[in-house]
């Protein structure tokens, strides 16, 4: 059986199995990557590796949710520096884009089926996660930056289907992508924001 954790080793060692699985995502890929391999680059068993994470699937659903809140910072502090509304998440949401498709671990993993297959088997409690963290910050932007025409969780939902659009630009066809792409912003946010720049006279 495996032996119980300090907090301080439970953090380190979760530093290192998802070290470990951005070596491997990069190196041979999710397929190819085992339990086995994140366990033995973590110093652990096999066996204790599932102290931490039900699956693989969910090491990899954590490297997302930090590397999405790293972006969600990035966001506030865009929105924080002037006017705020649909120009300001215009270019935050380009601003975005851009830096997902620079992010090799998002861009690989949005390409072909492999997040459905990530997706899938990741437990309940990682999905759902994903889908509350992205709504709860939606609501925190409308209630000092945006009036939303929608609901948070069906503005979350919108935004996260542009960025995995953009993400798919062999399937969009690479000669059109980026017109394609400028008009789902321009239509999304139009569609979002209620007017233009919210500002405190506006609360």
């Amino acid at each position: 059986m495996p032996r119980a954790f300090s907090p301080d080793e439970r953090l380190a060692i979760k530093r290192r199995i998802k070290s470990a699985a951005q070596v491997a995502l990069r190196s041979y890929g999710f397929k190819k990557m085992t339990v086995a391999d994140l366990a033995d680059a973590a110093g652990i068993s096999k066996g204790a590796f599932y102290l931490f994470y039900r699956a693989k699937e969910d090491v990899v659903m954590e490297l997302i949710a930090d590397y999405e809140a790293t972006m969600r910072t990035a966001i506030d502090a865009e929105f924080q520096k002037g006017p705020t509304g649909r120009e300001a998440l215009r270019r935050v949401l380009h601003s975005q884009i851009r830096a997902a498709c620079r992010e090799p671990l998002i861009r690989d993993l949005v390409s072909g089926d492999l997040l459905q297959l990530i997706w899938r088997g990741a437990g309940e409690e990682s999905r759902a996660a994903s889908f509350d963290d992205d709504e709860a910050f939606l609501a925190g932007l409308a209630e000092n930056h945006l009036t939303l025409s929608v609901s948070p969780a069906v503005a979350a939902g919108m935004l996260r289907a542009v960025v995995i659009a953009a993400l798919q630009r062999d399937q969009v066809g690479y000669s059109v992508a980026d017109a394609v792409i400028e008009g789902l912003v321009d239509a999304v946010v139009a569609y979002l924001v209620k007017g233009g720049k919210r500002t405190r006279e506006n609360d």
